[in-house]
């Protein structure tokens, strides 16, 4: 499924580099000024939702998710339980210090940066507008992947922990 789904990823990149980006440019830089209308659009996303859902629903009642069994009573715990992948970052803050700061301020803050990210910082000229990178929009790439870069990492250290033991 991994696979699966890492081919259609790349072959939508493909598709969204070669048709130009994904932002719209002015109408007189098109090569083709004809698009397909809001009606449609709307069909074709809410006919794919529908068949995404189909897709996993079938996925789900053929594969199982691996959760544990239920603790009872006279059971131990796992050594050390891990939080989904996508949440090991803020469990490795967790590891570090205070439970507020580093387990709902610090994430708050990072939904708060990535939201106000498209507000805060300028746009890219009109011009620039369906180019992948704009030059004028260099400040939210960096701090975009510096954020990616850090979240990486941290997720990367709750994975594989280093050894403290002597």
């Amino acid at each position: 499924m991994t696979l699966g789904l890492l081919g259609v990823g790349a072959w939508h990149l493909f598709r969204v580099r070669r048709d130009g980006g994904i932002a719209v440019p002015p109408p007189e830089a098109r090569r083709d000024p004809s698009r397909i209308s809001r009606f449609e659009l709307v069909r074709r996303e809410a006919l794919a939702a529908i068949l995404a859902t189909a897709a996993l629903i079938v996925v789900s009642c053929v594969l199982p998710a691996p959760i544990a069994p239920p603790i009872r009573e006279g059971t131990a715990l796992a050594v050390e339980a891990r939080a989904p992948w996508f949440f090991l970052w803020v469990q490795q803050l967790l590891k570090w210090g205070d439970p507020f700061i580093f387990g709902v301020l610090i994430p708050v803050m990072v939904i708060v940066l990535l939201a106000g990210i498209p507000y805060w910082l300028p746009n890219p000229r009109p011009e620039e507008l369906g180019r992948w990178f704009p030059s004028g929009n260099r400040t939210a790439q960096l701090l975009l992947a510096i954020l990616v870069i850090i979240l990486l990492l941290l997720t990367i250290l709750a994975l594989f922990p280093l050894s403290t033991s002597a």
